[in-house]
């Protein structure tokens, strides 16, 4: 360590340089693939690929967008519910201001009982900014309150080698950000005025700059839930800027900037047409073409299907399926053929196949893995390989060394 590193860091009492969040599955494998990396390492003297994160980085603020109807709700809740399950500690506090998700509800998409909870779910149907924000820091401030008793091992290696522990995660769900609005907006009689929006989008912009380092240290997953609007015309001259660059010319989302720009992700969901009774799944539902707007740890502007089921919610089997047909490992028409598997099978028979067939489920986990590894952002080694030698010869072509 340099001697100014060294002096700075005592002074100013910084106990870590570098922090790596950890990212916690969100059940839905092909999304969190798309989303992962994998940790970059010094070995050997060359940058190697350390453990392999997946999912949504926890202390992060993720906003899941889309029309009206296309299950954006159902994947935020399945998605936080799949990354809390693990931990028996864990706390999720739900805004649920569309009042769209009671109790049977939740069990139906989750497959758990109202029990588990009882013990880890508060659901709220009304608030406003003011009371989001002091639940939001109250939440925070008794984790950071509690840290050795929930401190726990990640199992997982920072990029300098060194295991990480970190705070048991939990999760706060607002749905939506367009109904978050400060208390004086609430009171006031009648319709409002045309000043209301701009005046929720100021408090909002407030409160999320407070609140996100909050949600860092205590590791705290904020997600949200937007609607898209259309951006407003302004010049007949010059099209809306775009508010994030992979977004379709004239979207917009409510809100304020603010929130948009602390996102780590931004999910677009949007349904397709329904499966017809006759379909090949056998699926009451209909595909949803899911977007990364933005992420901070893999590419932007992937695009893929997911399949939803409208009784159960996001089917990740048989999401998987479908793009096992579309990538070519699952071949064939009326009778289906899967790598490492001896027997063909028909489509309407893979999701029974796949949770009572042992020999079965491990053979399409195996014959998809490649592909799903495929979506990792990971260093290319080959082409950087370092060492001391070559550094000292950089630098003194620069004339840094004595």
């Amino acid at each position: 360590m340099s001697f100014l590193k060294a002096e700075f860091m005592e002074k100013n009492k910084i106990e870590k340089d570098f922090e790596t969040a950890i990212h916690y599955p969100t059940g839905f494998t092909e999304f969190d693939y798309r989303n992962g990396y994998k940790i970059q390492m010094a070995k050997d003297n060359k940058i190697v690929d350390g453990d392999t994160q997946i999912g949504l980085a926890g202390g992060t603020i993720t906003a899941f967008i889309g029309p009206s109807g296309s299950g954006k709700t159902t994947f935020a809740l399945q998605s936080i519910i799949n990354m809390a399950k693990p931990f028996k500690d864990t706390l999720i506090i739900h805004f649920d201001l569309e009042k769209g998700a009671g109790l049977s509800r939740l069990v139906t998409i989750s497959g758990l009982s109202p029990e588990w909870f009882k013990e880890h779910y508060i659901r709220k149907e009304s608030t406003t900014a003011e009371e989001f924000f002091d639940f939001v820091k109250s939440h925070c401030e008794l984790k950071l309150a509690h840290k050795e008793e929930l401190l726990y091992d990640t199992k997982v290696r920072d990029e300098l080698g060194k295991e990480i522990k970190t705070l048991v995660p939990s999760f706060i769900i607002l749905d939506s950000l367009a109904l978050l609005m400060p208390s004086k907006n609430v009171e006031e009689e009648g319709t409002g005025t045309n000043m209301t929006p701009a005046q929720a989008a100021r408090a909002n912009s407030v409160i999320f700059k407070k609140i996100m380092p909050l949600l860092t240290s205590a590791n705290v997953q904020l997600i949200f839930i937007n609607h898209l609007g259309e951006a407003i015309q302004t010049s007949m001259y010059q099209a809306p800027k775009k508010q994030v660059n992979i977004m379709k010319q004239g979207e917009s989302m409510p809100g304020g900037k603010t929130a948009i720009y602390l996102c780590n992700n931004i999910i677009k969901l949007e349904g397709k047409s329904k499966f017809k009774e006759d379909d090949k799944y056998k699926m009451d539902g209909f595909p949803v073409t899911c977007t990364i707007y933005k992420s901070r740890s893999n590419r932007a502007g992937q695009e893929f299907e997911m399949l939803y089921s409208q009784t159960f919610g996001f089917n990740n089997p048989m999401s998987l399926f479908h793009r096992a047909k579309e990538a070519g490992i699952i071949t064939g028409s009326a009778y289906l053929e899967l790598p490492g598997y001896d027997k063909k099978f028909r489509n309407g028979e893979f999701i029974t196949k796949y949770a009572e067939d042992k020999d079965f489920k491990e053979a399409f986990d195996k014959a998809i893995q490649p592909l799903l590894i495929s979506y990792l952002v990971s260093g290319d080694t080959g082409q950087r390989e370092f060492s001391p030698e070559k550094l000292n010869k950089q630098l003194e072509e620069l004339g840094l060394t004595d």
